[in-house]
């Protein structure tokens, strides 16, 4: 599920 990737590469980013 590339849905669940795509959601913790954009939080882990934020969460930088």
């Amino acid at each position: 599920l590339p849905a669940i990737q795509a959601c913790i590469d954009a939080i882990t980013e934020h969460q930088r």
